[in-house]
């Protein structure tokens, strides 16, 4: 069975996911550094994402996403990018507060909802009316 990530979780993969396109290998002390947590926190949650198949660490404890945590670190990132135009091209949410706002909407909203959400966005885009 696949067991969603929880909140925390999907946090950590998008940080992994975030870095990994910057960085050429991910340690824990810059997951640490990127969320502002403590390593130890780090260390507990990448042994949860390791129990969970969502990540692996090499000999060198260099931390990459497994297929499975990169599909769940891409739909939060699409949840969020979809999120973050939505507020600020359509409800006119100021920068700051839209990044805020689609960081924790992100984790909750439905995968229908976002599908809704990213069709009106197209559709009042391309100056249709809905």
């Amino acid at each position: 069975m696949d067991k969603k990530p929880t909140i925390s979780q999907e946090m950590y993969l998008k940080a992994i996911h975030f870095l990994s396109q910057r960085e050429e290998a991910v340690r824990s002390i810059d997951i640490a550094d990127f969320l502002k947590v403590s390593k130890p926190s780090v260390s507990v949650a990448m042994k949860g994402l390791s129990l969970d198949g969502l990540i692996e660490k090499d000999l060198n404890y260099y931390i990459t996403l497994t297929s499975r945590g990169r599909r769940y670190a891409l739909s939060v990132t699409g949840k969020y990018e979809i999120l973050f135009l939505f507020l600020v091209n359509i409800l006119g949410v100021d920068v700051l507060s839209a990044e805020l706002e689609a960081d924790r909407m992100e984790h909750v909203v439905s995968n229908e909802t976002i599908s809704r959400i990213e069709a009106f966005y197209k559709l009042r885009k391309n100056n249709c009316i809905y």
